[in-house]
């Protein structure tokens, strides 16, 4: 067994928020969410040896979100939101080739914009939309103001659910990435990972013919549906 000091580090995770509902039927709601949270790595994060044996610790991320934003359902069956946001992350946890996940020395920094909308009516039919952008990068040091690797700078996400009767639906969707940052590429000096998208398909049956079978559901999906390249 290797000899690895233990590391001890007090974290106080905490969540202030203040949400103001509008009541009427248009159902809007307005939210500020200021976080402080922490997330401990996994046990296949840290750095092992050919026996999968750890050969190293890694501290916990944690860091410092501020989100405000809005829900909004003007009718039964469409509702809207979107936020903005800003985070602040300490020791993020980096996979590095040739010597195992890594935390950063340095802080990053995440800010961007989530907007959604929906459209449901019950056992007929549904389409969701999403976007999002994002601008991650590092926040000081040897690579200040460069990307984040793996961070896809916009997303766009398209979903739609259709019905053929009252215990089964087919599904669909498409998802669109834009290029990103190649994995360990902290220094932005190689080619990007370029954009793709992603379709998929599927149906699911939730029978509800007898009470000891209602809540379960079987479901088909065919994930990548027309191109085999999407990610490399």
């Amino acid at each position: 067994m290797p000899n690895i000091k233990s590391s001890k580090k007090d974290v106080i995770s905490s969540k202030i928020a203040y949400e103001k509902n509008k009541a009427d039927k248009s159902e809007l709601k307005t939210y500020l969410k200021v976080t402080r949270f922490y997330r401990s790595p996994f046990l296949d994060e840290y750095p092992c040896d050919m026996y999968y044996v750890p050969t190293a610790l890694l501290e916990p991320e944690c860091g410092w979100n501020a989100e405000v934003g809005f829900d909004w359902r003007p009718d039964e069956e469409l509702s809207l939101g979107g936020d903005v946001y800003g985070s602040r992350l300490e020791n993020e946890i980096f996979y590095n080739p040739g010597v195992n996940n890594v935390n950063s020395d340095d802080l990053t920094w995440r800010s961007g914009v989530d907007l959604r909308a929906a459209w449901e009516r019950e056992k007929t039919a549904g389409v969701s939309l999403g976007a999002s952008w994002v601008k991650a990068t590092f926040a000081g040091g040897d690579y200040g103001g460069n990307a984040i690797p793996l961070v896809p700078e916009f997303t766009l996400t398209v979903n739609g659910r259709v019905w053929l009767w009252d215990e089964a639906y087919v599904l669909g969707g498409y998802r669109f990435q834009s290029d990103m940052v190649t994995l360990s590429d902290y220094a932005n000096a190689g080619d990007n990972v370029g954009w793709y998208g992603l379709f998929h398909v599927g149906i699911v049956y939730r029978p509800a013919f007898a009470d000891w079978i209602r809540g379960v559901s079987f479901s088909a999906m065919v994930d990548n549906l027309l191109d085999e390249t999407y990610c490399y």
